[in-house]
């Protein structure tokens, strides 16, 4: 298990890691989201004992990093695709690990036919795509076929087919019983590998729950279609006074949202208006997420700014 108990950082005046107690479980895998400077990479380098915090402990099976007799038997992480040396091969990056480490040559192979790497063991790396590096970093940090995997940011350069893969390797090492913890700004792909979310906004956790957790939390819209056109302005404006959004984006269609699509139904019944259509949209984890961080966003664009294309 990781275990962070009441972890704060500062560098000088700036608090990184705010009072931060979070457990990650064995057998899961566990998203750590929140904006840019929420604090989800200076957590990960507390953890891999990259740096030290100013208070509190974090801790992997109850010891820090530092204290670990094995290392990268016990805690395989990927942090950067960039920090590989250009020069060497992939084999020659994985020896090397695995010398210091004191694990079996062969391991080296296993990994890189692991990752589908094994065509390009003998390439430098400094010729290789963002994706095939992703692929390198995670090969060294299966290495020690360890139980616990920290992972930040790994889905980034890869190809569709490598999303999926990174995915079900995920998804297997939990079933393994493994402790997994993975950084991503890809809500759609974090909604499909993730059991669980830490999210972190200012360097504070906002939330520590299943994933399903966050998603339900929020309401998905409600879009009605009618053929009544003055009926739907009616409507709407029933809607708008018992509390709900409402978003007529072409005549008939109601986009609603803070209303079930039961007390929508209800309300248009009662109106008189004729409905072909009312169908709820499933929230997802990109919705709760936002709705969590709205206010946590350190570098946002000012209101009605239109600069980086159209709104």
């Amino acid at each position: 298990m990781i275990s962070y108990q009441a972890v704060t950082k500062r560098y000088g005046g700036r608090t990184a890691v705010d009072d931060v107690t979070v457990e990650v479980r064995e057998g899961h895998v566990t998203g750590l989201l929140g904006p840019n400077g929420a604090g989800k990479s200076t957590a990960m380098r507390l953890l891999l004992g990259l740096d030290h915090p100013t208070s509190g402990t974090v801790t992997i099976g109850g010891l820090p990093y530092a204290r670990l007799r094995h290392p990268l038997r016990t805690a395989g992480a990927h942090l950067d695709a960039q920090s590989q040396h250009p020069g060497r091969s992939a084999r020659a990056h994985l020896l090397g690990l695995a010398r210091y480490a004191g694990i079996p040559g062969r391991r080296v192979t296993e990994v890189l036919e692991q990752v589908g790497l094994e065509t390009a063991a003998r390439r430098r790396i400094g010729g290789f795509s963002l994706g095939m590096r992703q692929r390198l970093g995670i090969a060294a940090a299966l290495l020690g076929d360890p139980q616990v995997l920290v992972l930040d940011e790994p889905m980034n350069g890869l190809d569709v087919d490598g999303v999926r893969w990174i995915r079900s390797l995920l998804k297997s090492c939990a079933r393994e019983g493994r402790t997994v913890l993975v950084s991503s700004h890809l809500m759609a792909e974090m909604h499909q590998t993730v059991d669980r979310v830490v999210v972190m906004g200012r360097g504070r956790v906002l939330a520590d729950c299943a994933t399903e957790e966050l998603v339900s939390a929020a309401a998905g819209a409600v879009v009605l279609r009618t053929p009544d056109l003055s009926g739907a302005g009616a409507l709407a404006a029933d809607l708008g006074r018992a509390g709900m959004s409402v978003d007529e984006s072409q005549p008939g269609v109601l986009t609603i949202t803070g209303g079930t699509a039961e007390g929508i139904g209800d309300a248009a019944y009662e109106r008189g208006v004729r409905v072909h259509s009312l169908q709820a949209a499933p929230a997802t984890l990109e919705d709760g997420y936002l709705r969590l961080v709205e206010d946590e966003f350190e570098f946002r664009r000012p209101a009605g700014s239109t600069a980086g294309g159209p709104r």
